[in-house]
């Protein structure tokens, strides 16, 4: 579930001498990368990279704004990059999660017991802690000092065979290209991949198998396979696997709090969390202070910590808002769990039904509203056979209904989308003749359960 993770332990220096020294080791070993400048009396320069320094005459010591390595694993290929920025205090964190802990990521990180959104939320921190743990023993870094700048959720999507799965690809090919008409440049479709990209986020499907073999295979051969990994496994269940993968920047992650929580006068609290701790929290910040302050502090880039002083729920300080520093919690987490589950739905291609199974649910759907119409006091429409039976075969043999947009007005075409919802009937459908794939974990745990 959970893939990429960037996140940036702040306050380096000042709070954590031990781990800066432990992380800032600058030497010429493989995969270390800073500017090194000689002494001024020599003339000599030498460097490695094109990252500037600050020279301290006093003492003719160096100090590299940013300084790049990795954490070795010693037990297989995969190892976490990181940087330390000396200027601003931190050092950054970026890794896969699952590559981190298995040296793949065929294998998803995630509960066997509950694939929840907050099950996961749990056992991110818990991994976090656990990194922490092995990686920093002398000093671990408190919550409040960890920043989460990106986070990456994934799902593979099992199928019966490789010829399935690309199959299942060619048709969502299809539909990206309806949805990309509007916006060429954000999307693109690969030989065995669909890209949308935007500066905020990014979302792609792509064909495991291909990407495995191409990539993780080749670095677990060329290492050995410390693991005694069994490859030839792992490569036939990633050639049934499709897989969804949607980045969420800080950028994103700030949209979708002020589209989830804002309530004021141009903005509207997302009625299923108007019971959230931020949805109080800022109406509240509106009715102690004036209006404007709460719109410029929603205007703020902020910053996503894994604690802050809006866990407090008795801390109410209106400085707050002069502070854009948030907490990365569950409720932020079950947004962005929420928003990637949408998008996969989005790219679910369902099979055609007949005429006959067409006019059975139409049927069924126009019985039960007139059995309910006799119990209310305002009776709803019946969906019109001929007009909802004739539009469901022109969508299902490929017909984009979008093109109606143009011939009915406004209120008709949505009308028209919403009768093919009520008989459950979806604008993404095609002749595949293969079984639905699933969207749970059911597959995964019978295929990975003994890796976990």
């Amino acid at each position: 579930m959970i893939d990429t993770i960037i996140f940036k332990i702040h306050n380096l220096q000042k709070k954590y001498p031990q781990l800066y020294e432990q992380l800032y080791a600058p030497s010429r070993k493989k995969n270390t990368v800073l500017e090194a400048v000689a002494d001024e009396d020599t003339g000599e320069i030498l460097k490695n990279s094109f990252l500037h320094s600050y020279v301290f005459h006093d003492t003719n010591r160096v100090l590299p704004v940013s300084y790049r390595s990795v954490l070795p694993n010693n037990s297989y290929h995969y190892s976490v990059s990181f940087r330390v920025n000396s200027t601003e205090d931190f050092a950054e964190f970026n890794f896969s999660v699952p590559k981190y802990l298995y040296g793949q990521n065929v294998q998803q990180f995630i509960s066997l017991a509950e694939q929840s959104s907050r099950v996961t939320y749990s056992l991110l921190l818990k991994f976090l802690v656990d990194f922490f743990d092995q990686n920093f023993s002398l000093q671990r870094p408190d919550f409040s000092d960890i920043e989460i700048s990106r986070i990456d959720l994934c799902y593979n999507q099992f199928f019966n065979s490789k010829e399935d799965a690309l199959l299942y690809l060619d048709y969502q090919k299809k539909l990206h290209q309806t949805k990309a008409k509007s916006d060429k440049n954000r999307c693109r479709t690969y030989g065995t991949s669909i890209m949308y990209t935007t500066r905020r986020y990014s979302f792609k499907i792509y064909h495991k198998g291909t990407e495995f073999e191409k990539h993780d295979k080749r670095a677990i051969v060329k290492e050995k396979n410390k693991r005694n990994l069994d490859l030839e496994y792992f490569q036939r269940q990633a050639d049934c696997i499709l897989r969804y993968e949607m980045t969420f920047r800080n950028s994103q992650i700030n949209y979708l709090f002020e589209r989830y929580f804002y309530s004021g006068k141009k903005h509207a609290a997302n009625v299923n969390f108007a019971s959230d701790s931020y949805a109080i929290r800022l109406r509240r910040f509106t009715k102690l202070t004036k209006q404007n302050n709460v719109e410029t502090f929603i205007g703020y880039s902020k910053k996503f910590f894994l604690h802050s002083s809006w866990d407090n729920p008795d801390y109410c300080d209106t400085v707050m808002l002069t502070e854009p520093v948030l907490s990365f919690n569950f409720s932020i987490f079950n947004i962005l769990y929420l928003e990637f589950w949408e998008r996969v739905r989005e790219y679910q291609i369902k099979n055609d039904l007949d005429i006959n199974a067409i006019v059975s649910r139409i049927n069924n759907y126009n019985g039960d509203v007139e059995l309910k119409n006799k119990l209310r006091a305002d009776p709803q429409k019946q969906v019109q056979n001929f007009r909802l039976l004739s539009t469901a075969l022109l969508v299902q043999s490929g017909f984009d209904i979008a093109e109606f947009k143009q011939y009915l007005p406004k209120t008709s075409y949505y009308r028209l989308l919403d009768d093919l919802k009520k008989i459950g009937l979806s604008t993404r459908s095609a002749a595949l003749n293969i079984p639905s794939p699933a969207l749970d974990y059911v597959e995964y745990k019978i295929y990975f359960l003994k890796y976990h």
